[in-house]
């Protein structure tokens, strides 16, 4: 118990800003760094977890709340280990709601607390975290149940600061860059977009609409390949039509501008199959006109060999994958890229755009 106690004297006393675990054998201490990061030995933590584990489980059993406060802690040590712990999460969201402590000053601090938790690497992909920190929006900021949508989770919250949810996608974003392909991270990105779209004039979108298109233009030079950011541009694309649809198509056109240059990534191929989609003419004849379309296609020409014959039940299967080398994956990634990029061509066909398939 005496790591246990470290380490809340150093969560509850210094301004700790982002969580590591550290796995090299000789680190068996904390280590508070000048950018307030804390360095969490992971050898040390496994060891106590088990007793901690105990500890808590025990106390959860009890019906009263005298205890409250130091199941809060427990389940906080536990959450630093395993952040799907969903008794610790469901155990920490029935103390909030039952109000037997300070609640508001509680619902900050655990807003705190699962920004830290999403701050280590390991962790930005927990789905049960991302859930547990819409639920406490949720809980600071109630929604307005006059205003009617399609699905309970995009329920308006009323009274939300604007500067808030700004906060909260600059640190979406950063969860999104230590974990390539989180798919609930940006999820969260969709339902925080969507929060700040509310709250903002209904007359001056535009600003945060920009800037959203800024910042995911930026992400996906960094991260080609990265399948949930382009599954999140597919959903931001429906989000911000408007009457003058000339940034969303110059943002898809920026978009095509990078992703070109690696026509061996599906992601190309696939954000243009939903532009294709859409029946958005006016989009799908910009990307026509541009060089973009013709690289891509042109890569695709250059190599015309297709695996239509391949069989990949037989490289996938356990005999056969430890005996794939990197290049031979690469290759295949590589063909299962060409058949993906068949399929856009044919749907762009279907979609008026007969001309591209010339090169064929």
């Amino acid at each position: 118990m005496d790591f246990f106690v470290q380490l809340n004297q150093f969560l509850d006393t210094f301004p700790i800003t982002l969580i590591e675990l550290t796995h090299t054998q000789d680190h068996h201490h904390l280590t508070l760094h000048t950018n307030n990061l804390l360095a969490i030995p992971h050898n040390t933590l496994r060891k106590s977890y088990p007793v901690i584990s105990k500890r808590f489980l025990s106390l959860c059993h009890q019906t009263t709340h005298s205890q409250d406060q130091e199941v809060l802690l427990l389940s906080r040590f536990l959450l630093i280990q395993n952040p799907d712990h969903l008794t610790a999460l469901s155990t920490r969201r029935k103390i909030l709601k039952q109000g037997t402590l300070n609640t508001s000053s509680l619902l900050a601090k655990e807003l705190t607390l699962t920004k830290l938790l999403l701050s280590i690497t390991s962790h930005a992909k927990s789905s049960a975290l991302w859930f547990h920190r819409r639920w406490v929006l949720h809980q600071l900021f109630p929604p307005s149940y006059s205003v009617s949508t399609p699905a309970a989770v995009y329920q308006p919250l009323a009274n939300l600061p604007v500067e808030e949810m700004n906060q909260e996608l600059d640190f979406n974003l950063k969860a999104c860059d230590a974990y390539p392909r989180n798919y609930y991270a940006w999820f969260h990105r969709k339902w925080a977009l969507y929060q700040l779209l509310h709250v903002v004039s209904l007359a001056t979108p535009n600003e945060l609409l920009t800037k959203e298109r800024h910042s995911l233009l930026n992400f996906i030079t960094l991260h080609p390949r990265d399948h949930s950011a382009i599954n999140y541009i597919q959903s931001f694309l429906k989000l911000s039509t408007s009457p003058s649809s000339s940034p969303n198509d110059q943002f898809i056109a920026d978009c095509y501008a990078v992703l070109a240059e690696y026509p061996h990534y599906e992601t190309a191929w696939a954000l243009l199959k939903s532009v294709s989609l859409t029946n958005n003419y006016h989009s799908i004849a910009l990307l026509h006109a541009s060089s973009t379309t013709s690289k891509l296609l042109f890569s695709l020409a250059s190599n015309p060999s297709l695996p239509f014959s391949h069989d990949y039940s037989s490289s996938t299967s356990p005999n056969t994958m430890t005996t794939t080398t990197l290049a031979q994956q690469h290759s295949l990634n590589h063909q299962r890229s060409l058949i993906l990029c068949l399929r856009t061509l044919y749907l762009l066909g279907c979609h008026s755009v007969t001309d591209y398939f010339w090169f064929f």
